[in-house]
């Protein structure tokens, strides 16, 4: 299989979406995990086991699968066989539906384990270039660029670097005057060398999920907060403008809580002319705010 018919079939992968949980990006992160399994040269061959991923699994989704409870790695590895690139070996006379998860106890059976379509693991396998390329994909298609760093490092994903999707080059200076150059949180501000420092234009809705390069959708941001809002850890409130912080923070000393939990219930920083976009905000509580 060549590396743009996999593009297609990564492509293809459907994501789960609830009504009050968003996106779930459960499948996306396993498939990275199983490249950086092949990259870090742990596969031996074409099979894999539940209980020697489980654990990593499961700490990868509850910390960038988007907003989840638990992590119920079962879950990916049992119904991403939805795609052609993953099916499943259980038990002989085990049930097996795509409707229904298979059991724990039957995913840590020793007789079950999964594997990769054999032309896509071959191609895994034998280039490097395609298991960046591929990488690289599943993190743009799904994530900020300020997750995909972070996504990559923890994996030791082969990604040479984190690509820019194209955007409009004026869209950094005319988010950052509408908030007169300041964090439209916290309020930080500074200069080197002359020129603005510290501080980014984030999307409120993301990029990777046609989040648009206009004022109304971007927040002048300095780099902590630009990182607590695409984890969600902090949200806007559409009406009032208010910042909610998320109920699975919690500050360990006194320097964290004057960073984040003391912004809760304040007001964003006063905007030059243009606010906030309610439907871009709606769209970050439903789809990334961690309640």
């Amino acid at each position: 299989m060549e590396i743009n018919k996999l593009i297609e079939e990564l492509d293809k992968i459907r994501t789960y979406k609830g009504s009050k949980i968003g996106a779930s990006l459960k499948k996306p992160l396993f498939l990275l995990l199983l490249i950086s399994l092949i990259e870090g040269g742990k596969v031996k061959r074409n099979k894999f086991y539940f209980p020697d991923i489980e654990r990593e699994l499961d700490l990868l989704i509850r910390t960038f699968g988007g907003r989840v409870g638990k992590g119920k790695p079962e879950q990916p590895f049992h119904h991403l066989n939805s795609s052609i690139i993953w099916d499943i070996h259980v038990p002989y006379g085990t049930r097996f539906s795509n409707k229904e998860t298979l059991p724990i106890s039957v995913l840590r059976d020793p007789e079950t384990y999964g594997y990769i379509n054999n032309e896509i693991f071959k191609l895994l396998s034998s280039d490097n270039i395609a298991r960046a390329e591929a990488a690289q994909f599943i993190l743009g298609k799904y994530w900020p660029e300020t997750v995909q760093k972070d996504i990559a490092d923890l994996l030791n994903l082969p990604v040479k670097a984190i690509s820019k999707q194209k955007r409009d080059r004026n869209f950094v200076d005319k988010v950052l005057a509408n908030y007169r150059h300041k964090c439209a949180i916290c309020g930080f501000s500074s200069l080197f060398n002359q020129v603005p420092f510290g501080l980014d234009a984030a999307h409120i809705q993301w990029h990777a999920y046609g989040g648009p390069d206009n004022l109304g959708n971007g927040l002048a941001l300095c780099k902590l907060h630009h990182w607590a809002l695409d984890r969600g850890v902090v949200t806007i409130e559409p009406d009032k403008f208010e910042i909610i912080l998320s109920s699975k923070f919690v500050a360990q000393e006194e320097i964290s809580i004057s960073f984040l939990e003391n912004i809760k219930g304040s007001k964003l920083q006063q905007f030059r002319d243009v606010p906030p976009d309610k439907r871009f905000m709606a769209w970050h509580n439903e789809n990334v705010f961690v309640l």
